[in-house]
């Protein structure tokens, strides 16, 4: 600051040095804020937009209500995911010559 004047201080890509192309969009920091500050305003907006209900399990995206299913649907999606690489083992021991 240089009295009461507000100085606004630009840094200039060097690849947009030209009077052609300007300063590069990236590259000033006048009076725009800064990523990092942009960011946090979105999630706190989207915090404080949200409303969850609050408590254990409340927050999954598949119920945890019936446990029974809760067992079956677990079993299958980790057991899908380990076999499948005993499938294309013996796939691939079976298709060799």
């Amino acid at each position: 600051m240089l009295g009461n004047k507000v100085v606004k201080r630009r840094t200039w890509c060097a690849a947009a040095t030209s009077n052609i192309l300007g300063p590069c969009a990236f590259c000033r920091t006048s009076n725009s804020a800064t990523l990092g500050q942009s960011i946090q305003r979105f999630t706190t907006y989207v915090v404080r937009r949200s409303h969850w209900e609050e408590g254990l399990g409340k927050n999954l995206s598949f119920s945890a209500e019936n446990k029974c299913q809760l067992l079956i649907m677990t079993t299958v999606y980790f057991g899908s995911g380990f076999a499948a690489h005993f499938f294309f083992i013996v796939r691939h021991q079976l298709l060799k010559k």
